[in-house]
């Protein structure tokens, strides 16, 4: 059943949507959920976790807002948590993407130099012998770093993206900031971190939707903002 405030959420949406030029978001309904969809299992079971209570997820057509923030903000002060969603999923989407895709190519280009490199270091011949039988004799430093490098390219890439994509959540909100008002938006993550008598919302393990890194803290969304003193110093 449609909440009473929901006409009033939708109409923020669009409001803020054609002030930041996105036509490519056709939301026609909101969503109140507590929990929220990490990923899957191998045999397609959902992965399933708790929607943090200062996030908005935007959907095909729908926006899902935490349940238990329902009763507790009014329509009005969703626009800010709103705004920062819009600027992290689609003005920013492009630097995120080449963030990211600069990123792994880095990795990438560290672990073909280090194979390289150890041939040098290590140029001791070595005879690796393969499960069939087959033999290979090559420096030492060559297999050494064969091994090092899927280490590398998984290690690496993740945590640079995981500590990247918390900049640009905490950029968004910058952004957002810059479009409703930094104390408004101030105002609505202390009264949520009131709210938060669990201290969910300063754990590390929070999660989005997909589940693939985790979110900043209230404490950091609200240092960010504290701190944040307009465009002129991004």
């Amino acid at each position: 059943m449609p909440f009473e405030g929901d006409d009033r959420i939708l109409e923020t949406f669009r409001e803020l949507c054609q002030q930041l030029t996105i036509t490519n978001q056709n939301v026609t309904s909101v969503t109140w959920r507590s929990d929220i969809q990490r990923g899957r299992m191998k045999g397609g079971t959902p992965i399933m976790g708790v929607l943090p209570w200062d996030i908005c997820v935007l959907s095909k057509n729908t926006i899902i807002l935490p349940l238990h923030m329902r009763e507790e903000l009014e329509p009005e002060q969703w626009r800010p948590i709103i705004a920062s969603s819009l600027f992290y999923k689609k003005t920013l989407r492009t630097r995120i993407i080449i963030g990211i895709a600069m990123r792994t190519l880095l990795f990438a280009a560290i672990a073909l130099a280090l194979y390289f490199a150890l041939q040098i270091l290590l140029p001791q011949p070595y005879t690796a012998v393969q499960s069939n039988g087959a033999s290979n004799t090559g420096p030492l430093g060559g297999f050494v770093g064969i091994l090092l490098a899927p280490i590398i390219l998984f290690v690496g890439p993740s945590y640079s993206s995981y500590t990247y994509l918390r900049r640009i959540r905490l950029l968004a909100d910058q952004d957002a900031a810059d479009v409703v008002g930094a104390p408004l938006f101030i105002s609505v993550l202390t009264q949520i971190q009131q709210l938060d008598t669990n201290g969910y919302g300063n754990t590390s393990n929070r999660r989005g939707a997909g589940g693939g890194y985790s979110l900043p803290t209230l404490q950091q969304r609200l240092q960010n903002l504290q701190t944040y003193s307009g465009k002129a110093t991004k």
